[in-house]
């Protein structure tokens, strides 16, 4: 069992960086694995970082090609989503940078990997900017989260929070998203336009 946790080494900010709980027991018990990323020692001073920059916060965690993937909300200037990998069930993470692809306002994003075409896929839904909550947008990947060459904009007005899941009988990704701080809203986006998108070569910037 693994899950997603962020945490403070202090009371005070900046100090918050993400990591994974996990159990080898089926939950009997649990173990704090390393950080996404480790910070260096001389940028932190009794708990709190020298930088807001440095702060790793919300992650979802998918299993791919038989590895963990992480993908993170975070504070640096890139705008764009962290991803790290672990092989060793959530103890430890490795490969830690940044998407190109997926662009970020420093927000929460949501993480699927589902099978479709006897083929292993990873979905991410964030907001597509660097500044503003808006332009919901799913990209895609067939190759464990290596790369992202297909991305579908389903909203273009705000888009906060999110939540999804795949619906095989009908072959659609169901997202629930905030597009305020009080409206939750619905969205179904077909894989199969997104599929063959990406068999033909081409990518959907819409």
């Amino acid at each position: 069992l693994v899950y997603p946790i962020y945490y403070g080494m202090s009371d005070k900010q900046p100090s918050l960086m993400a990591a994974a709980i996990y159990s080898d027991d089926h939950g009997k018990s649990w173990k704090r694995g390393a950080p996404l990323r480790e910070t260096p020692a001389e940028l932190i001073s009794d708990g709190v970082f020298a930088r807001d920059d440095l702060q790793v916060t919300e992650t979802q965690i998918a299993q791919v090609c038989g590895a963990l993937i992480a993908i993170a909300r975070n504070h640096d200037g890139v705008r764009r989503a962290a991803r790290a990998y672990s092989y060793d069930g959530g103890a430890s993470w490795t490969e830690y940078g940044y998407v190109q692809e997926i662009r970020q306002p420093v927000c929460q994003m949501s993480v699927l990997a589902f099978t479709y075409e006897g083929e292993e896929l990873l979905a991410v839904v964030h907001p597509d900017d660097e500044r503003e909550r808006v332009r919901g947008t799913v990209h895609i990947s067939f190759d464990g989260g290596k790369s992202f060459p297909v991305g579908h904009t389903f909203v273009e007005g705000g888009f906060l929070y999110s939540s999804m899941c795949y619906l095989p009988e009908s072959g659609e990704l169901l997202v629930l998203y905030e597009s305020d701080w009080e409206t939750i809203e619905e969205s179904r986006i077909e894989v199969k336009r997104l599929y063959e998108l990406y068999r033909k070569g081409h990518a959907d910037r819409e």
